[in-house]
C-alpha cells in the first residue's frame, strides 16, 4: 500500500513538473522577434505617411505590411518622415555612416559626418527623425541627404 502511495505521489510531482515546463513555451508565442532573433519593444514610431496622414506603427506592423504588399508599402511609407523615441540596442560604425538599431526592431543609418555618435551605448534613449525605407527584406530608417537627426536624451 506504501509502495502504491508513493508511485502516485510521484507521479503528481512528475505531471507538476511537465506542466511548468509548458508555460515557458507559451509564453514565448507572445514575444515579437526582429532581424537576427532580437525580442522587440512595442514602440511605436510617429509617421507622415506619403498621403499626408499622421500614424503611429511599429517597426513589426511595417514589416508585416513589407512582407504582405511591398507595393502598398512602397505607395505609402517608402521615403515618408518618420521620428521614435526609443533605446539603442546595438550600434556599430559603418564606411560613412552608424548603424543604429533600436529594441523597437529598427535599422537605422546615420550619416557620420553630421553626427558623432562614439559616446552612445547600448541602452542610451535617443530620439531619431529619419525617413523610412526598405532594403528588400524589412523596414529600415535612412539618412536622406544628410537630414536625419539623433538626440541622446540620457546615457
Amino acid at each position: 500500500m506504501k509502495k502504491i502511495l508513493t508511485i502516485l505521489l510521484c507521479g503528481f510531482f512528475l505531471l507538476g513538473a511537465i506542466g511548468c515546463g509548458k508555460s515557458d513555451e507559451n509564453s514565448n508565442k507572445s514575444k515579437k522577434y526582429g532581424v537576427n532573433d532580437q525580442v522587440l519593444t512595442d514602440v511605436k514610431a510617429e509617421i507622415v505617411t506619403n498621403d499626408g496622414k499622421k500614424e503611429k506603427k511599429s517597426w513589426y506592423e511595417l514589416n508585416g505590411l513589407l512582407y504582405e504588399n511591398n507595393e502598398y508599402f512602397k505607395k505609402h511609407y517608402s521615403g515618408a518622415k518618420v521620428k521614435i523615441t526609443d533605446t539603442v540596442y546595438k550600434i556599430k560604425k559603418e564606411a560613412n555612416s552608424y548603424e543604429v538599431i533600436l529594441s523597437s526592431g529598427w535599422y537605422v543609418y546615420i550619416n557620420q559626418n553630421a553626427n558623432d555618435l562614439s559616446e552612445v551605448l547600448n541602452g542610451t534613449k535617443v530620439e531619431i527623425e529619419s525617413y523610412i525605407y526598405d532594403n528588400y527584406f524589412w523596414p529600415i530608417m535612412d539618412d536622406k541627404d544628410g537630414e536625419s537627426t539623433i538626440k541622446i536624451l540620457s546615457n
